[in-house]
């Protein structure tokens, strides 16, 4: 915790004496050609100018367009990780009631319990969740809701982005004129940038939005207590800091980023003072770690199943070739985003050797960033903090330090792109020397770069109707994923979804049989996915084929012995189909008494086994318990009428039998 307040210290002391070694030094990122430095570092304060006022339509147009770019999402419904943060989450659902357990609780607590994921350290985010409990305490199970404030916030994002690069940039010398240009340049490019979709049109992608709708309210709230001294304003920053880190955890990046940001941008304010205000905003950090540590433990956990610690059974050479090919892919969706996935985990992404090409590619590529990163905040110029802006958010997501549950993800680099469109706004206003938006629209520059925005504004309007529902994304992603082991059976589950609802339809046998060939291709990718073999069983107890069924679910039993589903499965296979009537007792006891799944099904499953064995007395006892579970299941009172007709108890046969009627009315 403590190495937060250090690197911060240390980082400003030696880019504080190196400023100092380079007071003389020009600087050959300028704007005016032919001129002495130094337009992009080291501001001369007595040429600083106050940026110009920035016309409402403006920042106006900058929400109106951001909110137009994910305006075909506000019908959508829940998809993807909807489910764990809303659909499925027992907290969540609970509106008020559950806040409580959101605040204190590992993210995934709503929906996995005591038994979730176990990755390294947990997860704690608990702003979105708190936001999404309350929603749901004033709007129920409304998809709408979540994805009208998703674009809404987003939106916001866009113009407080617009406004803080604006500030930042007009504090550079010679600079302030074409600061307005440089940031609406930028925040067009991230409202945008298409590898945004996942977080704005998939509803729990609120902790990315929020993470840096609150970092950008911080960096605001810091940028007017530096000015005017306010101590309201650095209470205000550091708060939105703390609640930036509460939605998610890589916020804390910008407590290592404040020794660049500070000389950068207001290289006027005494040591003291800056040192003051990085202690200040480590110390927040360091809050936030420890109340992290108390409500979900450290970085120590470990899992040893590849679909959740996706480099597990990897080498040093395996994991970090692999690393660099996916740094490199992160390079690649933030220029030239072309396709687009979900979900990148096992064996979407080979593994290679440190030594392929690509991934030595990869790791040149980052080295010679981070390398030019260094000297350029050593020459203090802007591009050095935007670098960095880049890569700090962006380590924690790479697997190098710990694991985070998946090999790469396209939201990873929702913040990270905050540090590529602030160079992409200096440097165009460098290259094209544009100073007003006025030059811009009439100037040679505005064609290629609205061809550019009018490109990625089409790929984003494309990518989002994919994340209407679970079916319609699924099927779209995998055609782009897949060797994805999980997108092959995320896909089975929607088709297998859609036969339960829709056993009566024509196209039932069909929707099965494309279930099980999703489900064979993902076991074929990982042999050892127990979740998917299961699958399998139930698509073949579906195809009342009790050998096939037998088959894959002794096959989940054999690597997990106390899979539950599988356990209580089978034992409805052996009854049902197998007649093997001692094993079927075996495994539905063990799943009611030993697991504790004390269901009706599994009551009234047991029950007809005791039937079969001729013990029908036992067996009506154990549909009375099965009716005292559920009394509107019409099976369970016919079966319920058979036995009772059958040890001679006519009336309640009778009666039993008259309300499977009316059940099934």
């Amino acid at each position: 915790m403590h190495s937060v307040a250090f690197s911060g210290l240390f980082l400003y002391s030696t880019f504080q004496t190196m400023a100092k070694k380079n007071t003389k030094e020009n600087n050959k990122e300028i704007i005016k050609e032919n001129k002495p430095p130094s337009n992009l570092m080291q501001p001369n304060l007595a040429q600083r100018s106050e940026p110009q006022s920035v016309p409402i339509w403006l920042l106006l147009g900058l929400f109106v367009f951001a909110f137009a770019l994910y305006a075909n999402t506000l019908g959508h419904g829940y998809a993807f990780d909807d489910s764990i943060v809303i659909v499925e989450n027992s907290f969540t659902k609970k509106g008020f009631a559950g806040i409580k357990d959101l605040a204190t609780r590992d993210f995934f607590d709503g929906i996995y319990g005591d038994q979730n994921m176990a990755l390294s350290g947990g997860r704690y985010r608990p702003l979105s969740l708190v936001m999404f409990a309350v929603e749901y305490e004033f709007f129920g199970a409304n998809p709408a809701v979540g994805h009208f404030l998703n674009v809404f916030f987003f939106a916001l994002t866009v113009v407080l982005f617009f406004v803080l690069t604006r500030r930042w940039l007009a504090n550079l010398p010679n600079f302030a004129p074409s600061a307005l240009v440089a940031a609406t340049v930028a925040a067009l490019l991230f409202a945008a940038q298409p590898i945004h979709t996942e977080v704005v049109a998939n509803i729990k992608g609120r902790d990315e939005i929020m993470a840096m709708l609150m970092m950008l309210l911080s960096l605001l709230s810091l940028d007017k207590y530096l000015k005017n001294g306010a101590g309201l304003a650095l209470i205000g920053a550091l708060a939105a800091f703390f609640l930036s880190m509460l939605s998610k955890e890589n916020s804390f990046a910008f407590a290592i980023l404040l020794p660049i940001l500070l000389p950068t941008f207001y290289p006027n304010r005494s040591a003291g003072k800056s040192t003051a205000i990085i202690i200040a905003f480590s110390g927040a950090a360091i809050a936030y770690f420890a109340l992290r540590y108390a409500m979900v433990g450290g970085f120590g956990a470990h899992n040893p199943d590849i679909m959740e610690n996706p480099f597990v059974n990897s080498d040093f050479s395996q994991k970090f070739g692999t690393i660099g090919l996916i740094l490199l892919k992160y390079l690649q969706l933030s220029l030239l985003p072309l396709q687009f996935s979900s979900d990148y985990s096992f064996n979407q992404i080979p593994f290679v050797s440190l030594f392929h090409p690509l991934s030595i590619l990869g790791w040149l590529i980052y080295a010679g960033i981070g390398a030019a990163g260094v000297w350029l905040v050593y020459r203090r110029n802007v591009y050095g903090f935007a670098t960095w802006l880049f890569l700090l958010p962006l380590g924690p997501t790479t697997n190098i330090f710990f694991n985070i549950g998946a090999p790469m993800a396209e939201r990873f680099l929702y913040l990270p792109t905050w540090g590529l469109c602030l160079a992409a706004g200096v440097a165009f206003v460098r290259f094209s020397k544009q100073k007003t938006l006025g030059q811009l629209i009439k100037s040679p520059w505005a064609l290629p770069f609205f061809a550019i925005i009018a490109a990625y504004s089409f790929l984003t309007l494309k990518r989002n109707p994919d994340w209407k529902n679970n079916e319609i994304l699924f099927a779209a992603d995998v055609k782009t994923a897949p060797n994805s082991a999980k997108m092959q059976y995320y896909y089975g589950n929607t088709l297998l979804t859609k036969y339960l609802n829709n056993k009566t339809s024509p196209k039932a046998k069909e929707y099965l049989a494309q279930a099980e060939a999703a489900f064979t291709k993902s076991v074929q990718i990982n042999p050892k996915f127990h979740t998917v073999i299961y699958n399998l069983g139930l698509v073949a107890w579906n195809q009342e084929d009790g050998a096939k069924a037998a088959k894959h679910l002794e096959t989940v039993l054999a690597m997990q012995p106390t899979h539950i589903s599988s356990t209580e499965l089978l034992g409805k296979v052996y009854a049902r189909f197998l007649g093997n009537t001692d094993k079927a007792q075996q495994l539905l006891e063990t799943a009611i008494n030993t697991y504790g799944r004390k269901t009706a099904d599994n009551y009234s499953a047991l029950g007809i086994v005791y039937a079969m064995k001729g013990e029908p007395q036992k067996g009506i006892e154990l549909f009375k318990q099965a009716l005292a579970i559920t009394d509107s299941d019409p099976d369970i009172w016919q079966n319920y009428a058979q036995l009772c007709a059958q040890v001679g108890d006519k009336a309640a046969a009778d009666k039993a039998m008259q309300r499977a009627a009316e059940l099934r009315k």
